[in-house]
């Protein structure tokens, strides 16, 4: 777009996610590097939050520590595997079942990266830790 977001704040909000957040009915798993320039963090959290709010089944976030928007190709080999692990097991879990999973929102830390998941239950969050592997 030509123009920056104080200059045309109607057309930056018509084009957000965020203003559309409410139609979307597929899974979602955000995949975040922290220090993402291109795509910041924030904005991520956001839309992850967002979801979480409006009672979207499922949406997961994985945070990459130090990570940047290439995490997958150039960040550490740590990251890199997880990364990978997290999208195919994502993919997995989906195209085993038709059933939606019915588990808790939870926390987990795993070789430094940090994921968060919105399922259908509501109830009380949780913390889990994995081993490194």
């Amino acid at each position: 777009m030509a123009d920056e977001p104080d200059q045309a704040p109607d057309r930056y909000r018509r084009q957000s996610p965020l203003s559309h957040v409410q139609a979307i009915d597929a899974p979602v798993l955000l995949l975040q590097g922290e220090a993402d320039q291109r795509c910041p963090l924030g904005q991520a959290e956001e839309l992850f939050a967002r979801l979480v709010r409006i009672g979207h089944a499922e949406a997961r976030m994985v945070i990459f520590p130090g990570g940047t928007h290439h995490v997958s190709s150039t960040g550490r080999p740590s990251h890199r595997e997880a990364f990978y692990r997290h999208l195919a097991d994502w993919v997995s879990e989906r195209s085993r079942s038709s059933d939606k999973p019915d588990t808790a929102y939870a926390v987990s830390e795993a070789e430094g990266v940090k994921s968060k998941d919105r399922t259908k239950s509501r109830q009380s969050p949780t913390t889990m830790r994995e081993a490194a592997k």
